[in-house]
């Protein structure tokens, strides 16, 4: 479990959602909150939705690298780490709010074999939207837990923002699984599938994929 008892700040971002082992870049402009966020290499990045309101799980993030790109944009790299329920304070800066409490959350897993079903099952799905991301993910497949597969699917797939959310939530890994492989499923089944060669191979992938 890791150490959140100096975390000062919650950073909102509207209709974006950061999982655990994920990274984001992003481009700051506002001076206070470039201040508030070169002066803390931990933080909460919390989700809200379009209307403003702040979600009470976000997740850890660290940040990475900073970048001066002119006298008024910086962009900062920052990776997820783990999920936090955060009670948020007084805003300091444009999306920036003090950290009132914190709590780190600790994910539940499901059995050994449990786990490697839903890896194939997931990796085998994705193969059909994203053939070399499904590639590259099997061939880790031993060392990747179901937890950081399911995040990164979850970050990575063009899914509603609501939904992120709720996976975001979700601590129990293989529930957080069978949602995706459920919402994955029903796109096949509602979303045309277009074929094409590559090297005399038969691939696929998924054409205006948008689950809601």
């Amino acid at each position: 479990m890791e150490d959140i008892s100096d975390l000062k700040y919650v950073l909102a971002l509207r209709n974006i959602v950061v999982f655990p082992g994920t990274i984001v870049t992003l481009q700051i402009s506002d001076k206070d909150l470039t201040r508030c966020l070169s002066q803390s290499w931990k933080l909460v990045i919390a989700p809200a939705d379009s209307e403003g309101k702040i979600y009470d799980i976000g997740c850890l993030a660290e940040l990475l690298q900073i970048h001066r790109i002119s006298d008024r944009d910086t962009i900062f790299l920052l990776k997820g780490s783990s999920r936090v329920k955060v009670k948020v304070g007084p805003k300091i800066a444009p999306g920036c709010y003090e950290v009132l409490e914190a709590e780190a959350l600790e994910e539940v897993e499901g059995s050994p074999s449990e786990e490697k079903e839903y890896k194939e099952r997931l990796l085998d799905l994705l193969r059909l939207y994203n053939p070399n991301l499904a590639e590259m993910l099997r061939k880790v497949q031993h060392i990747l837990p179901l937890s950081l597969l399911t995040d990164q699917i979850a970050f990575l797939a063009p899914i509603s923002p609501a939904l992120k959310r709720e996976l975001l939530r979700e601590i129990d890994v293989l529930r957080r699984a069978k949602v995706l492989v459920e919402k994955l499923e029903e796109t096949l089944q509602t979303w045309p599938i277009k074929y094409y060669k590559v090297k005399g191979k038969r691939s696929s992938y998924w054409l205006g994929m948008n689950l809601n």
